[in-house]
C-alpha cells in the first residue's frame, strides 16, 4: 500500500504540475503578447479571433513620479482605478501576482522608450524613458487551477481507499489458503504424533512386561511378543500410508499414463477382495460395464477402488449390501461404491476426506476390523486430484456411496 500510495500521489501531483506550468506559461505568453496590440483600438465586442483570451488585459504608461500617464486597455475603470492598480504593483517590489478589483492579476514591469504626449493628448515628438505595466486577469485561469487541485485530492482519496479496500480483500483471499494450510498442518502433526503414540505404548507397556519376566521362556512369552507385532504392524502401515500421501502429493512427481482397460482392473480387484465379503456374509451387486478404456495410472486407480471397496466392507453390517457400478458417461469414467448400513451424518461427509478424521472422533487404536488412521480417503482423494478426476461422498435411501470419476 506504502508503494501504491507513492505511486498515485507521484502520479496526481505531476498530473497537476503540468496543468499549473502550462496555464502559468499560457498567461505568461498572453501577457507578453497584449503588449503588442493596441487594445485601444478594440472592446470585448469586437475582439478579432486572433485575439482572443487578450481582452482580459491592459497596459499603462508610468512616469519616474508614479503617475500614470497613458492606458491602454479593454476596460472601462476610472483614472484613480488604473492609478490604484499601478501604485500596488510598483509596491510590490517585483511581486507578479497582485488582487485588484477583487480579482487576481499577474503583471510586468518594464522600463521603454515611449513618445511624449502634451496633456491634451496630442505628441510632442521626443522620446522619453518610461516604465510600461502590463496587466493580465488570471482570476479564471486560478480558479480552474484550484478546481483542478480539489478534484485530484478527492480523486487521489478515493482512490487510495478503494486501492486499500480491494487490496485487503484478495490480500485476505490469498492468505486464507496459506492459514487453512498452516492450520491443517499443525493438526497432520498432532493427528500424526497420536496415531504413533498408541502404537509406540503398546510395544513399550509390552517390552516392560517381558523384562519383567526374563526367565520365562519365549514361548511363554508369545502373547506379549504378538501384542508388540500388532503395534509395529500398525506403524508401518501408519508410516507407509503418510509416505504414499506425501509422494502423491508432491508436486514434482510425475503421473506415468497408459491406456488400460478399467473394466478388467476394478473387476480383478473384486475377485481378490471378495473372501472379505464371504466372511460378512454380504451380498455383492455388480454393475460393471465393460470395456471401458481409459488414459491413467492404473496402479494408483486400483489403489483408489481398492480404498473405497475395503471401507465399504469394514462398514457394512452382516449380511450386508454392497454395490459396486462402472459406466463411462461424456468421456469419463464413473465408479459407484455403495454400502447399506447405518447412514452417515452430513456433517461427517462433508469432512470424510480430511486427513485422521474418523466418524467416532476417536483416537483410540484397537485390534478390531474398523481400527483405522483416517487416511485411507484423504490418499483417495489426493489420487483423484492428481488424476485430474473427481471424487465425492453422498447419502442415498439405499445406503453411503462414495464415487470417483476420471
Amino acid at each position: 500500500m506504502i508503494m501504491i500510495s507513492l505511486v498515485i500521489i507521484i502520479s496526481f501531483s505531476v498530473i497537476y504540475f503540468v496543468s499549473y506550468q502550462n496555464t502559468k506559461n499560457d498567461n505568461r505568453q498572453k501577457l507578453e503578447m497584449s503588449l503588442y496590440y493596441p487594445s485601444s483600438t478594440y472592446s470585448s465586442a469586437n475582439l478579432p479571433t486572433d485575439l482572443a483570451g487578450y481582452d482580459l488585459s491592459f497596459t499603462l504608461l508610468v512616469n519616474d513620479s508614479g503617475k500614470v500617464t497613458q492606458i491602454r486597455s479593454f476596460f472601462e475603470l476610472t483614472q484613480e482605478e488604473y492609478q490604484q492598480a499601478a501604485d500596488i504593483a510598483l509596491s510590490q517590489h517585483g511581486g507578479s501576482t497582485i488582487r485588484f478589483q477583487d480579482k487576481q492579476w499577474i503583471y510586468t514591469v518594464e522600463n521603454h522608450l515611449v513618445t511624449e504626449v502634451w496633456p491634451n493628448g496630442q505628441s510632442t515628438g521626443y522620446l522619453v524613458e518610461q516604465r510600461v505595466i502590463n496587466f493580465l486577469d488570471v482570476t479564471t485561469s486560478l480558479a480552474a487551477l484550484n478546481r483542478l487541485l480539489i478534484t485530484l485530492i478527492v480523486a487521489m482519496v478515493v482512490t487510495l481507499a478503494g486501492v486499500f479496500l480491494i487490496s485487503l480483500v484478495f490480500a485476505n483471499r490469498a492468505i486464507k489458503p496459506i492459514s487453512n494450510t498452516w492450520e491443517a498442518q499443525k493438526q497432520f502433526v498432532s493427528d500424526a504424533s497420536h496415531e504413533l503414540k498408541t502404537p509406540l505404548s503398546t510395544i513399550t507397556a509390552n517390552y516392560d512386561v517381558l523384562m519383567s519376566n526374563k526367565e520365562e521362556t519365549v514361548e511363554s512369552q508369545m502373547k506379549w511378543l504378538g501384542y508388540m507385532k500388532i503395534g509395529i504392524d500398525r506403524m508401518i502401515k501408519l508410516i507407509n500410508d503418510l509416505l504414499s500421501l506425501a509422494k502423491i502429493e508432491d508436486i514434482n512427481v510425475k503421473i506415468s499414463k497408459e491406456r488400460f482397460d478399467l473394466s478388467a482392473l476394478i473387476s480383478a480387484a473384486i475377485e481378490t477382495m471378495q473372501a472379505r465379503t464371504h466372511e460378512k456374509n454380504i451380498n455383492l451387486e455388480l454393475d460393471i460395464q465393460p470395456n471401458i478404456v481409459i488414459d491413467s495410472d492404473a496402479e494408483l486407480v486400483l489403489q483408489v477402488f481398492t480404498i473405497l471397496f475395503d471401507n465399504a466392507i469394514k462398514y457394512t453390517e452382516e449380511n450386508g449390501d454392497v454395490s459396486i457400478s462402472l459406466q463411462g458417461a461424456k468421456n469419463r469414467a464413473v465408479c459407484q461404491v455403495r454400502n447399506s448400513g447405518e447412514a452417515i451424518s452430513n456433517e461427517t461427509l462433508a469432512k470424510a476426506f480430511d486427513r485422521f478424521y474418523r466418524a467416532d472422533s476417536s483416537r483410540t487404536s484397537s485390534a478390531s476390523e474398523n481400527a483405522g488412521f483416517g487416511l485411507g480417503l484423504s490418499i483417495a482423494k489426493a489420487i483423484i486430484n492428481k488424476l485430474d478426476g473427481e471424487i465425492s461422498a453422498e447419502n442415498t435411501e439405499a445406503g453411503t456411496v462414495f464415487s470417483f470419476s476420471i
